[in-house]
């Protein structure tokens, strides 16, 4: 287990039930982002249903313009989308902080591997299920 962040980042957050689950798990700040103004509006929706609607931030800004660097961002995306944004990851996450990276087809899985290799990420963590997988990364 990787204990509770102080702080965290659902990139890409869709109907918001990571961030959801971070603020219910116990993390004090949370940050929900994405640039669909309906999935910003479910998330909000949803967060209100589960209680926790004053727990998260939510946001349509790029998350070069957030408060980073995150001790965690979790992002469910396509594999193309997470290779795309690596660099931005690198930049928004601290050092020893996490990435968890889900939405991940199994035959793209060695893509995204590429995109978080060493010096800058440790692959902690492989979490296959079914044809998905999700990555958890340490930046070092």
């Amino acid at each position: 287990t990787y204990g509770c962040p102080t702080q965290a980042l659902d990139l890409g957050a869709g109907a918001g039930i990571l961030a959801i689950a971070l603020v219910k798990l116990g993390t004090p700040q949370v940050f929900a982002t994405d640039i669909d103004p309906i999935a910003l509006d479910e998330a909000r929706k949803n967060s209100r249903a589960n209680g926790v609607i004053n727990g998260i931030q939510f946001s349509d800004a790029p998350l070069e313009q957030l408060p980073i660097p995150f001790e965690l961002i979790v992002a469910n995306l396509f594999s193309s989308t997470l290779v795309a944004l690596s660099q931005s990851f690198h930049v928004g996450v601290k050092p020893t902080g996490h990435a968890i990276l889900s939405g991940i087809q199994l035959d793209q899985e060695h893509e995204v591997l590429a995109a978080y290799r060493a010096p800058d990420w440790q692959l902690v963590q492989r979490l296959p299920r079914d044809e998905w997988v999700t990555l958890v990364f340490q930046r070092t």
